[in-house]
């Protein structure tokens, strides 16, 4: 039974659109992707049809994908992705691929709040909802001004999977740091990203000279968490939310998550869905210092990691947000008790195979997609190539051709090498990131 479709766009080669795909296929609702090429949405039944998600031009493609394919509604996949939405929302203002974006990702008058980093965890603080002291960093004269004490938290805009998140711990570090997040991408860096690695979404910013945003936040050590939530015209439907048992990186993606019921973190998220008015999907990530307490230290506008899991009762984030839009009776299936652990593949699998906490969680492995299994078990689309695995050998090769951290891979003159994935054994507490290397 068909009960509508869905547009999936997405500009980054992660594992999760296409378990995100085949969550909605099951439920009836018609997949079709804007991706780019080699990306896993390729790789399942679940998509109806692909289309090219190009760098040149990438808004007119977008605009082209909603008017023929006329989907109910989009989901982004990556914040670049969520930045062409906004966008095209503003330019199309008051008409209807306007609304089908309002209608898939919330009012419009929020989009440029989510779309700041300092700006959001603002709005938060207002809201009641506990956030290390943050600002805004627009020269290195205002580090000066910052007097909280070492270690900082530096965080460059338009970065995910950890890739712009630098812990320094002294002054000079943190310039060194400010110095290389608050410069456009350079175009020799962008070039190499498309001739090495086919990524060719860095050129536009590299020639426009877009200057990201910098913040700096006081330092919150502790356990890393997160809650993402399905909404609907301002109302959280459903929400989930997990720890890390095992991250990429110490700034990165979970790899291994146990289920938590934490009330201020769904506290946090539902009132943050009012304010904002929100609808589809969204995460918050916390720190849980030692007490426990939750520390909102980012908000995520898009769809996440874990939005096709089985929440309380046995539905998806995806099931309930397709209820709430369609009207149609919730389907129950299989269930995710607090407390279970949860392996995410394949970035678990492919972090330390011979972990002992591997052998007691459970793993998400979409074995009735063969095809998929075996693309996810590769090396992500930029890092594949004869020329990026040789650029890797000589230049980085501590950084890991396996690392799924975003739409840029991972290079020396990308992201700093972090060692790899970090793993907790079950029982563990979390490491104490302030000896982690910067």
């Amino acid at each position: 039974m068909n009960t509508g479709s869905v547009l999936i766009a997405t500009t980054a080669w992660w594992p999760a659109p296409a378990r995100l795909a085949m969550a909605f296929s099951g439920l009836g609702v018609r997949v079709d992707a804007l991706c780019p090429y080699g990306h896993p949405l390729r790789r399942t039944r679940s998509v109806a049809s692909c289309r090219t998600y190009p760098f040149v031009r990438p808004l007119a493609a977008l605009r082209e994908a909603i008017t023929a394919l006329r989907p109910d509604f989009v989901v982004a996949c990556d914040d670049r992705a969520v930045h062409h939405l906004h966008t095209l929302h503003d330019l199309d203002r008051g008409g209807p691929v306007a609304e089908l974006i309002a209608g898939s990702m919330g009012a419009g008058s929020s989009f440029p709040i989510v779309a700041s980093r300092h700006g959001l965890l603002r709005l938060a603080m207002s809201e009641g909802v506990r956030v290390p002291p943050t600002a805004l960093l627009r020269s290195e004269a205002d580090l000066d001004q910052w007097q909280q004490p070492l270690p900082w938290v530096l965080k460059c805009g338009m970065s995910w999977g950890g890739a712009g998140v630098r812990i320094v711990h002294n002054r000079a570090e943190a310039v060194r740091v400010f110095r290389a997040m608050a410069r456009p991408v350079g175009v020799g860096r962008a070039i190499k990203r498309l001739a090495i690695n086919g990524d060719g979404f860095s050129l536009g910013p590299a020639f426009a000279r877009t200057v990201p945003e910098v913040i700096v936040q006081r330092f919150i050590p502790g356990t890393p968490a997160s809650t993402t939530i399905a909404c609907w015209r301002g109302s959280m439907l459903a929400q989930l939310s997990v720890r890390a048992l095992g991250t990429q990186g110490p700034t990165g993606a979970s790899t291994v998550i146990e289920v938590i019921d934490h009330d201020e973190m769904s506290v946090a998220a539902s009132r943050l869905a009012a304010r904002l008015e929100l609808s589809g999907f969204h995460g918050l990530d916390f720190m849980l210092d030692a007490d426990g307490a939750p520390w909102l230290i980012e908000f995520n506008p898009r769809s996440t990691q874990v939005c096709h899991l089985a929440i309380e009762d046995g539905v998806s984030l995806a099931e309930v947000f397709l209820a709430a839009r369609s009207g149609r009776p919730v389907c129950l299936g299989s269930v995710a008790p607090v407390g279970s652990t949860i392996a995410l593949f394949p970035q678990a699998w492919r972090s330390d195979p011979t972990r002992p906490l591997l052998r007691s969680a459970s793993h998400d492995v979409p074995w009735e997609e063969p095809e998929l299994v075996l693309d996810l078990m590769r090396p992500p689309w930029p890092n594949r190539g004869l020329l990026a695995r040789l650029w890797q050998d000589m230049f980085d090769p501590k950084a890991g051709k396996d690392y799924w951290a975003g739409a840029a891979p991972v290079a020396a003159e990308d992201t700093p090498a972090t060692g790899g994935v970090t793993m907790l054994a079950s029982g563990d507490t979390a490491p104490d990131r302030t000896k982690l290397p910067a």
